[in-house]
């Protein structure tokens, strides 16, 4: 093969890549909704390009500040217009995305300055770095203030490191993990087997434990899954939707705690093993 080496796989920092073919960054517009997050057109774009074999897929624009240069809406993704919002529409495609073996890195911006489109504006002023004549519009920009410049580079800043201030309310994101019975906390750990504390969570009486268990399927194994407590009147195993997939288990998006066509796996400890049965579902987001 005379490009073979197009299809090896390539490190970037700690991320490794399938193979040497990358989505460069385009514009996103249309790919977005009226909240600042990625509508369902976006999300099957890029996922599009993820199932076609890309490696690699780097969003178009994501803007950072909604304040000082504002835009009319829908416009291009926002991260902190409805941050919320935001990372359940992100969390989705991004699932979807992995899915397929593919890695997508976001595209963070500043802001369009003098060359913002007309449509984009609506009927706000364009802003610069100085009073200079706007591309497309016979309107001088407004120079931004010293305060305003540091307010954005702060937080382009705080988003790609997920440090500093937020103007979103604290949002707890879990990974999988499992809720376990009574009945099946015996049988996995021991007769008379109690749920440990590790540490407590945001939601109130929750708690991360000091046990841990395997997931397996025909299709796959996940090791070292973490189980929450207090035990639970019902089993249940909360995934990703590339968790599923990785596993081959057909789940239902569902709220915790609704089971409704949830999916089955097998549930190994230290102790004993369970088959739990429509015990599996993709968690939806929920605060």
């Amino acid at each position: 093969m005379k490009y073979k080496n197009l299809f090896t796989p390539v490190r970037i920092g700690s991320v490794e890549i399938r193979n040497r073919f990358a989505m460069a960054p385009m514009g996103p517009l249309g790919l977005a909704d009226a909240e600042g997050g990625f509508n369902q057109r976006g999300i099957d774009y890029y996922t599009e390009r993820a199932r076609g074999g890309t490696g690699l897929i780097i969003t178009g624009v994501t803007f950072s500040d909604c304040k000082v240069e504002t835009q009319s809406m829908p416009n291009c993704p926002n991260s902190t217009y409805n941050p919320v919002h935001f990372i359940r529409t992100s969390r989705e495609m991004t699932e979807r995305v992995h899915a397929y073996g593919s890695k997508i890195f976001l595209m963070m911006s500043a802001g369009f300055g003098r060359v913002t489109i007309p449509t984009n504006l609506g009927e706000f002023p364009p802003v610069a770095p100085s009073a200079i004549p706007h591309r497309w519009l016979d309107k001088i920009c407004r120079p931004l203030e010293v305060e305003e410049i540091k307010s954005i580079v702060k937080k382009v800043m705080d988003r790609m490191s997920g440090e500093g201030e937020s103007d979103a309310f604290p949002v707890e994101m879990s990974a999988r993990h499992v809720h376990l019975c009574t009945e099946h906390v015996e049988k996995l750990f021991g007769k008379g087997t109690k749920l440990t504390v590790k540490r407590m969570l945001s939601l109130p009486g929750g708690f991360l434990s000091e046990q841990r268990v395997t997931l397996v399927t025909e299709k796959g194994v996940f090791k070292n899954v973490a189980v929450l407590g207090p035990e639970r009147s019902a089993t249940q195993v909360e995934l990703s939707a590339a968790d599923a997939y990785q596993l081959g288990i057909k789940a239902p998006c569902n709220i915790s705690g609704d089971l409704t066509g949830a999916g089955d796996v097998y549930i190994f400890g230290p102790c004993g093993v369970v088959h739990a049965t429509g015990s599996c579902i993709i968690a939806q987001a929920h605060v």
